[in-house]
């Protein structure tokens, strides 16, 4: 048998900082996916049940109009397949508002569906009727732009959660 004076270097096994980190990461996200599955739609249910409520049975928003406030009322009929429409209100009576001047453009968020354009329409007093029609037992989320002679003048994306309870006003309430 024969030996060498050269030390024999035993490499010390480190293990791997990144990979904890990495496990624990992949825990977090899985647990906020669960989490997002069970209470996105309780979130949702809440948030339908206290939503301002117009005369016309939709959500209420407020926008503001080239520094003007109104109130925005997203109407939702109670027929199988209702038509949208949208009204909009001035909050100050002394507010100047010529609504033929106006129009809504709006379509479901994150589709690839086309604009559809909503002209004032006396009969109803507010934007309307769509040609698309809605099922009333679903929640949509509409992107709308509100243009004064090709204009926009306001835009946003705003909810119209379906009634609650049935009949005008469900039971979410105006502030």
């Amino acid at each position: 048998m024969s030996f060498s004076d050269e030390p024999i270097v035993i490499k010390d096994s480190k293990r791997s900082k990144k990979k904890p980190a990495i496990f624990i990461g992949l825990l977090v996200l899985l647990f906020a996916l669960l989490a997002s599955i069970i209470f996105y739609p309780r979130w949702i249910d809440y948030r339908r049940a206290h939503a301002p409520r117009g005369p016309l049975g939709g959500n209420l928003y407020n926008v503001s109009l080239a520094g003007d406030r109104f109130t925005m009322e997203l109407a939702r009929g109670e027929d199988q397949e209702y038509r949208a429409s949208f009204h909009l209100t001035p909050v100050r009576e002394e507010t100047t508002w010529v609504p033929m001047e106006h129009e809504i453009v709006f379509r479901l968020e994150n589709t690839e569906d086309e604009f559809e354009r909503l002209s004032w329409n006396p009969e109803i007093n507010g934007f309307g009727y769509s040609e698309l029609q809605y099922n009333p037992i679903f929640d949509y989320v509409f992107e709308i732009r509100v243009e004064r002679r090709g204009e926009t003048v306001w835009s946003g994306t705003r909810w119209s959660f379906r009634q609650v309870g049935g009949g005008h006003g469900g039971h979410g309430h105006a502030h």
